[in-house]
C-alpha cells in the first residue's frame, strides 16, 4: 500500500473525488473494505474523550503513514484526532472534501416548496 490514499467516510465517495485523488499519485483505497472493523468504530465515535483520543491512536499507528481523505467521526473525535497529529508530529494531514452547495426550490403542486441540495466538489484541502 505505498503512496496510499485511504478513504475513511462511511459515504462513499464521489468519482470527481476518486480523479483527484488518483491524480495526486495515490492509489486509492477504502478502509470499509481494509478494515470493516475500524471503519466501524469511526462510523461509531464514543462519547467520552479518553476514548476518542484512544481511537485516533489507533487509526494512525495502523494508517497514519498513508494520506488519510474524509475521516469521518463526531467533533470530540475530531479535537482528539488533531491532538494525536500534533503529539505524534504526523505530517500528512488526512484531506477534507471542499464542497459548494449548489440548491433549487422547487414548486410542488400542493402550493409547497421542495428544496433540493447538490453538494459539488470543488476540491480537498
Amino acid at each position: 500500500m505505498q503512496n496510499s490514499a485511504i478513504w475513511c467516510s462511511v459515504h462513499q465517495p464521489s468519482e470527481e473525488q476518486i480523479k483527484e485523488i488518483e491524480s495526486k499519485g495515490f492509489t486509492f483505497y477504502t478502509l470499509s473494505i481494509i478494515d470493516s472493523e475500524l471503519q466501524d468504530k469511526l462510523s461509531n465515535t464514543p462519547g467520552s474523550y479518553n476514548e476518542c483520543y484512544e481511537l485516533a491512536g489507533e487509526l494512525l499507528r495502523k494508517y497514519g503513514k498513508h494520506q488519510l481523505v474524509q475521516v469521518g467521526g463526531s467533533l470530540l473525535f475530531q479535537f482528539a484526532l488533531g491532538q494525536r497529529f500534533e503529539m505524534l508530529n504526523f505530517i500528512n494531514r488526512p484531506l477534507y472534501a471542499h464542497s459548494e452547495r449548489v440548491s433549487e426550490d422547487i414548486p410542488q403542486e400542493d402550493g409547497s416548496v421542495k428544496k433540493v441540495s447538490i453538494f459539488k466538489h470543488i476540491k480537498f484541502i
